[in-house]
């Protein structure tokens, strides 16, 4: 079972340049009906962005925004998890994703 499973996905990329492609051919690319994963940049380093059309909504009416960056449980490929918040009301929702491979913001910091 395990080895049908496994023939059954698709081979995992081996550098962070191939994950954007690979993602878009899966049902992560959305979320319930709406393009979740929003592309890639490359700027010292790169970085693949996901969120969906209501958390961008959100996102821009927000007054308070939060940031977090996790290290410690990303995909190997990637250095860190860079997530922002928007609070509403007294509830804090993430709203924004991106797995870069630098600890370096330079590289959102490119996106127009």
């Amino acid at each position: 079972m395990y080895k049908s499973r496994r023939k059954a996905l698709p081979a995992l990329p081996t550098h962070a340049e191939g994950v954007p492609e690979a993602v878009a051919e899966t049902r992560y690319a959305t979320l319930n009906g709406s393009v979740f994963l929003r592309g890639s940049v490359e700027a010292d380093g790169s970085a693949i962005m996901f969120a969906s059309d209501e958390q961008l909504q959100l996102l821009s009416t927000a007054t308070t925004v939060f940031i977090d960056a996790t290290f410690k449980t990303v995909p190997r490929l990637y250095y860190q998890l860079f997530t922002v918040f928007i609070q509403q009301d007294v509830f804090v929702f993430p709203v924004f994703y991106a797995l870069m491979t630098s600890e370096s913001c330079t590289v959102l910091c490119s996106v127009s």
